[in-house]
C-alpha cells in the first residue's frame, strides 16, 4: 500500500499541468466519450504528437508530484511485473485508473526516466501524459 495521500492534492498537480499545456497552446487529447460509470476516454486529436514541453516544464510537474506526495517510495518494478505487456503505454490502462493506480503509474515512469532518460519527453510528445492529467482531473475533488 502507497502512503496517504490527500486527494485534495490533485487540483494543484492538473492546475500545474494546465498551465504547462495552456503556454505551448496544446491540448493534444479530447474528451470522446464517457461511459456509464463516469470513465472517459481520450482520443487524438490535430494536436497529439507534437509536445514541445522544456525540460524545465517537466521538472517542475516532477516536483510538484514529489512535494503533494503522489509519488511515493514502494516496490514499482515488482508492481510493474503484474501489469500486462505494453503498459507502460496502454491508454486503457489509464482510463479505468483510480488515483491510487496512477499514482503507481507516475512513480514508475518517474523512476524509469531515471534509467532511460527522454522516456518522460517520449511520454509527453506522444499524448500519453496528457490522458494521465485528464484522468486526474475527472478524479480531482470538485470546488475546492
Amino acid at each position: 500500500m502507497l502512503p496517504k495521500f490527500e486527494k485534495s492534492n490533485l487540483n494543484g498537480i492538473v492546475t500545474k499541468f494546465r498551465s504547462m499545456s495552456a503556454s505551448k497552446g496544446q491540448v493534444a487529447y479530447a474528451p470522446m466519450a464517457s461511459s456509464p460509470k463516469g470513465q472517459v476516454a481520450y482520443s487524438p486529436t490535430a494536436g497529439a504528437g507534437s509536445h514541445d514541453h522544456t525540460l524545465e516544464d517537466i521538472m517542475a510537474l516532477i516536483q510538484e508530484l514529489d512535494r503533494t506526495g503522489f509519488v511515493a517510495p514502494f516496490d514499482w518494478i515488482q508492481w510493474s511485473n503484474t501489469l500486462p505487456p505494453g503498459w507502460q503505454t496502454n491508454p486503457a490502462l489509464i482510463a479505468t485508473a483510480d488515483v491510487e493506480t496512477l499514482r503507481r503509474l507516475m512513480t514508475a515512469h518517474i523512476r524509469l526516466d531515471r534509467m532511460n532518460r527522454g522516456h518522460l519527453d517520449g511520454l509527453f510528445r506522444s499524448g500519453y501524459m496528457d490522458q494521465v492529467f485528464h484522468r486526474l482531473e475527472a478524479l480531482a475533488p470538485k470546488g475546492l
